[in-house]
């Protein structure tokens, strides 16, 4: 579907207008519009070839005209006019968290700054925090995000990068099915962002693969091209993003296994496996296993390591060479699976800010074969995210109880996201809350507080008898938002004190907690649930990047929740 450039468009005409400082039903139309666009499941493109756009509620004759502009034409004539008056430069600044069109549009407009680094010295020299709307709090706010994103670079999610794969993937099979492509590098190791999306290719004939992975869409340019790699940029067909450089390496069947223990982990653990294999008068290297010049044939690639006299390790926990002196040293555990989920306890509805009725949610539930779901809408304060009031809230518990009735090898657990206040209460009274199954608490606002005080509005939440767990803790969001000052040692020991789960949120741009304080929690003993957060029936699928995360932070089937077969779950319930 071409919706999400099509949105965009929309979001960018409203941009462009508000930092123009055009007219402001106009800017409030255009987001409008780009919402509708972003949260519908239809194919904008079909509905114009059919001419039923009409039948939207929310476009109008103007919106019309430009979506079938748009489709004609692949862009919108208002929006290249625009951009004829915005720098591109400027369109940068609306990119650093804290910084609104109207910020940015004072400070081109009326103090000539026109780009990040010009923005990101104006703060050092102590001048931003003097202009009109900022002061030194809100100026340093701005200079630490600057740094943030300029750290994180031109890397890209791991969502993204999974996705990237998949469409190459299908699109390779659809030509050469007999062709396996895996991913391998950051990607396969399930790091947070990505640079390279590299990939391997085994086949019989590279020839005729070669000519199939050339022809596929979204290869925008090979910058080199031998028998055994192909290095080349990536950019989704219909897509604003900017393109994704990466490499594919090609072999044979019979060095499989040997080349993804090869192309899959960091530097510092491939050089251990390269010094291993030459131990055992071997070579590993990208196109096998060898001894003297004779490909030495693997089945998998715990047998690879067996032939290199080390214990087998997963990819996710490839990052360096700490997990595989662990497992030498025999004190490595044995990490969650996928397989070993028994229940997602964060997703939304339609009722909220979901874009899935609660059916379509418990179906793809279902599709997973899960024991048990919580319905999580968010609660009345999330103005946002469409709150639910507190006659709302019940009506819903009400249906997920008829629905429990109803349905057979599921069980529905009625629950809420609850937004955690400023002061540490809750969003709602305790007489409403004790209606509910499951109860999870997040901080959406504050969160530029002192660590004082955001550490103290988690610890009084998780006091609550009825708060089962915490979702995403920090509240970071990956390249864009840094998790908030949190005294995390105290928020664990509450934890388990106060037998709180804390979430791993398997949103890309989130996961959090992090693999890091993943280790620290389970150090300290506190348990974990690791969630999806869906805000659509597809996001339920999206669990396998929470487990990613888990792994990497040495977390066991033990240490979290959703593991629980259903009847010691809800023995967990009653005790927390």
């Amino acid at each position: 579907m071409l919706n999400q450039k099509l949105s965009l468009l929309f979001a960018k005409i409203a941009d462009m207008q508000e930092l123009l400082r055009q007219n402001s039903f106009k800017v409030a139309a255009n987001r409008k519009i780009a919402r509708i666009i972003a949260e519908s499941d239809r194919d904008f493109a079909e509905l114009a070839a059919d001419d039923k756009l009409s039948g939207i509620e929310g476009i109008g004759e103007s919106a019309i005209a430009r979506i079938n502009e748009f489709c004609t034409t692949g862009t919108i004539s208002e929006y290249e006019e625009l951009l004829e008056f915005v720098p591109a430069s400027v369109l940068d600044m609306l990119k650093i968290n804290g910084l609104g069109p109207k910020s940015v549009s004072m400070l081109w407009r009326e103090y000539d700054i026109d780009n990040i680094r010009l923005l990101l010295a104006v703060a050092r020299e102590g001048r931003l925090e003097k202009l009109p709307g900022f002061g030194k709090k809100k100026a340093e706010a701005v200079m630490s995000n600057i740094m943030f994103q300029m750290e994180a670079g031109d890397r890209i999610l791991l969502g993204r990068a999974i996705e990237i794969v998949e469409l190459i993937r299908f699109q390779v099979n659809n030509i050469a099915p007999s062709v396996t492509i895996h991913p391998v590098g950051s990607t396969r190791r399930c790091c947070e962002t990505v640079g390279d999306v590299d990939l391997l290719a085994v086949t019989d004939n590279p020839d005729e693969f070669a000519i199939a992975f050339l022809s596929i869409e979204g290869i925008t340019e090979v910058t080199s091209q031998t028998d055994t790699k192909i290095s080349f940029s990536w950019k989704e067909p219909d897509s604003m993003r900017q393109p994704v450089p990466g490499e594919i390496f090609i072999v044979s069947p019979d060095a499989e296994h040997a080349a993804l223990c090869f192309l899959t982990p960091s530097a510092a653990q491939r050089d251990l496996l390269c010094k291993q294999a030459e131990s055992k008068k071997m070579t590993l290297k990208a196109s096998g296993l060898f001894k003297g010049d004779k490909l030495i044939k693997c089945p998998s690639e715990p047998a690879v390591y067996k032939k290199l006299g080390l214990p087998y390790i997963a990819p996710t926990l490839q990052d360096d060479t700490t997990a595989q002196q662990a497992a030498i040293d025999k004190k490595l555990p044995e990490v969650v699976r996928l397989a070993d989920i028994r229940g997602d306890l964060h997703m939304h509805t339609t009722a909220s800010d979901g874009r899935s009725s609660i059916d379509d949610l418990i179906n793809a539930a279902m599709m997973l074969k899960y024991e048990y779901i919580a319905i999580t809408d968010h609660s009345k304060s999330s103005v946002i995210a469409n709150g639910l009031s507190t006659r709302d809230l019940l009506a819903e518990v009400e249906r997920l109880q008829e629905l429990n009735e109803q349905i057979k090898g599921l069980t529905i657990l009625a629950g809420c996201e609850v937004d955690i206040l400023s002061d540490g209460s809750l969003d709602y009274d305790d007489d409403v809350l004790k209606q509910l199954d499951y109860i999870t608490a997040s901080i959406h606002s504050g969160m530029t507080g002192t660590r004082k005080k955001n550490t103290s509005r988690i610890l009084k939440a998780m006091e609550s008898p009825y708060v089962k767990s915490i979702s995403h803790p920090t509240g970071r969001y990956i390249k864009y938002r840094q998790p908030m000052d949190l005294d995390m040692p105290r928020i664990f020991q509450q934890a388990v004190d106060t037998n709180t789960a804390l979430e791993i949120s398997s949103q890309p741009a989130r996961l959090d907690l992090s693999a890091e304080h993943v280790r620290q929690a389970i150090d300290m003993g506190v348990k974990l649930a690791i969630n999806t957060d869906a805000h659509d029936a597809s996001g339920l699928f999206l669990m396998s990047l929470g487990v990613s995360i888990a792994q990497k932070g040495w977390a066991a089937k033990a240490d979290i929740i959703n593991t629980m077969p259903l009847k010691k779950f809800k023995a967990w319930l009653d005790k927390s």
